[in-house]
């Protein structure tokens, strides 16, 4: 049975909220934006190649490949998404320095059957202000 991919969406949902209340909030941030990103990524890349005829090559290029793919199929809402998500993971994963961004993602079924991702950013400032519930 293929793997779905909304579920490392799930668990980065999980992991933001873990991340209130546990003292190295920082790791689990950093992992929630990460499961995040390869959870858009595959699901994405399922979609792509089920409906758009995506070939993928099953190399580290296919992320840029993916992106250019879904802007020439006028998806270009969907690219910029995921590259938004890939810019955090990226952070996420290498800086040492991280700011930080608390992501809300919301998934909304369309119509004609896939399923999109919508990532709001809120930085660590923001954690008292902000309401996650309804994720």
């Amino acid at each position: 049975m293929a793997f779905d991919w909304k579920a490392f969406v799930a668990l980065a949902r999980d992991l933001q909220h873990q991340a209130v209340n546990a003292p190295n909030s920082e790791a689990f941030l950093r992992s929630a934006v990460s499961r995040a990103y390869f959870g858009a990524f595959g699901h994405a890349s399922n979609y792509a190649k089920q409906f758009l005829q995506f070939q993928s090559r099953q190399l580290v290029e296919d992320h840029g490949r993916l992106r250019e793919y879904l802007r020439r199929k006028k998806r270009k809402g969907d690219s910029d998404r995921l590259e938004q998500l890939r810019q955090w993971r990226n952070e996420a994963d290498y800086s040492n320095a991280w700011p930080g961004p608390i992501l809300q993602l919301r998934w909304r079924p369309l119509s004609s059957g896939p399923m999109r991702f919508s990532p709001v950013s809120y930085h660590r400032a923001d954690l008292e202000r902000k309401s996650f519930r309804g994720i």
